[in-house]
């Protein structure tokens, strides 16, 4: 499971900004083992999977394996052609875990919020994603309010849901330009507030790094998504 999460998204999930395939040629950039650290705080790196154009057909995702105490994290970028917002929690759902509770997290001095979503199985397996996008001029895009708990009556698709519930739109709403998704994925037992604290510190310094990378490869000048400071 871990070793695929960031390519197991259906495909009629993902609006796209293009038909090319994953790569370069689609305005994807690769990224490498030392894009991140091998040790970031109590988290220590013990394998890297890059991207792969012959897993899927649209989405080309790069996934760092993290250990601390708590257990295992997998970090993710993710490229898929994504436009606009990208509600990862259904990707989630899609897969068969039921969702429990999602959040929009605001950061301390940092006004670009991630959201972390909480998910089960009937086997109380619990899971946790924490994730952020950000348009390619390197902005980061507002999460918007999004209701998982109304479930879809099977008449309406789940972009038409979304539509409904993006009630306090933001100019990053208005947006429909290419994004890239970072997240941070975790399986336990239970998903407690300090393991929970401990995978959002994790995701903030991650994606403060791949932003970081990302500019310097598409010779971006230096500056902030929003108020966002590196870790």
């Amino acid at each position: 499971m871990l070793a695929i999460t960031g390519q197991i998204f259906l495909q009629w999930l993902i609006p796209s900004n293009s038909s090319l395939p994953p790569g370069t040629e689609r305005g994807d950039i690769l990224f490498h083992e030392d894009c991140l650290p091998s040790k970031l705080g109590d988290w220590s790196l013990t394998r890297f999977t890059p991207a792969d154009t012959v897993a899927s057909e649209r989405v080309w995702a790069s996934s760092w394996y993290y250990v601390s105490d708590f257990g295992g994290a997998v970090v993710s970028f993710d490229q898929a052609g994504y436009t606009g917002w990208h509600e990862l929690s259904d990707c989630y759902v899609a897969t068969g875990w039921k969702h429990v509770s999602r959040k929009i997290i605001q950061l301390e001095d940092n006004d670009w919020p991630c959201v972390a979503s909480i998910f089960e199985k009937p086997s109380g397996q619990q899971a946790l994603v924490v994730f952020s996008l950000f348009f390619d001029d390197g902005m980061g895009v507002v999460p918007p309010n999004y209701d998982l708990s109304q479930p879809d009556n099977g008449n309406r698709g789940i972009l038409d849901r979304f539509g409904d519930r993006m009630s306090d739109l933001h100019p990053s709403h208005q947006r429909q330009d290419p994004t890239r998704q970072c997240q941070v994925f975790v399986v336990g037992r239970q998903i407690g507030d300090t393991l929970t604290k401990e995978v959002i510190d994790l995701h903030v310094s991650t994606r403060a790094k791949f932003l970081a990378y990302w500019r310097q490869e598409t010779a971006q000048p230096e500056q902030q998504a929003n108020s966002e400071t590196s870790s």
